[in-house]
C-alpha cells in the first residue's frame, strides 16, 4: 500500500465540504490556560464556558471572548462582525458563561473583551466596568447588545 493512497479519496469524506456547527462550543473545564505576560488568549465560537474551577490567565495582556449563535465571521481586532463572501454576517449572538470557582485574570496593564449576547455569571462576587470601545486598561467591554446575567 501507497502511503499516499489516502489522497484518491473524495475531499468530502476528509469534511472539508461541511459547514462547521455554528453553535459548536468551547469549554474550558478544570483547567489552568495561561500565557506569557504581555500575551494574550482568545476564545470565540459557539458558546464560551468556563466551568469547574478552570483559570485563565494572561498577565498585563489581553483575552479575548467571543460568541455567536449563527453563521459568520469575527474582526479579530475588535470582535465586530464581519460579512462573509456572500455578504452575510451574524445574525445572533451566543453566551459566555464564568462558572462559580473559575477565573480570568489579566493582572497589571490588561484588557478583557466579551463579544456575545449573554454575559452569564455564576459567581458570588464580581466587579465589572463597562465602555465604549476601544476600552482603556482595566475594562471589561460588552458588545452592544449584550446582557449580563447572574445566576
Amino acid at each position: 500500500a501507497s502511503a499516499f493512497e489516502f489522497l484518491s479519496a473524495s475531499p468530502a469524506g476528509y469534511g472539508f465540504l461541511t459547514a462547521p456547527d455554528p453553535n459548536a462550543t468551547i469549554t474550558v473545564q478544570g483547567s489552568n490556560l495561561a500565557v506569557p505576560s504581555g500575551q494574550s488568549i482568545s476564545l470565540v465560537g459557539g458558546k464560551v464556558i468556563i466551568e469547574g474551577g478552570a483559570q485563565l490567565s494572561s498577565p498585563s495582556g489581553t483575552i479575548t471572548l467571543g460568541s455567536a449563535a449563527s453563521p459568520g465571521e469575527f474582526d479579530v481586532a475588535t470582535l465586530g462582525s464581519l460579512p462573509n463572501v456572500d455578504g452575510a454576517s451574524f445574525a445572533t449572538s451566543g453566551s459566555v458563561s464564568l462558572a462559580a470557582g473559575s477565573g480570568i485574570n489579566v493582572s497589571g496593564p490588561r484588557t478583557v473583551f466579551i463579544q456575545g449576547g449573554q454575559l452569564v455569571l455564576s459567581v458570588n462576587n464580581a466587579t465589572l466596568s463597562t465602555s465604549e470601545a476601544p476600552a482603556s486598561p482595566d475594562t471589561i467591554v460588552l458588545g452592544p447588545g449584550s446582557s449580563i446575567l447572574t445566576a
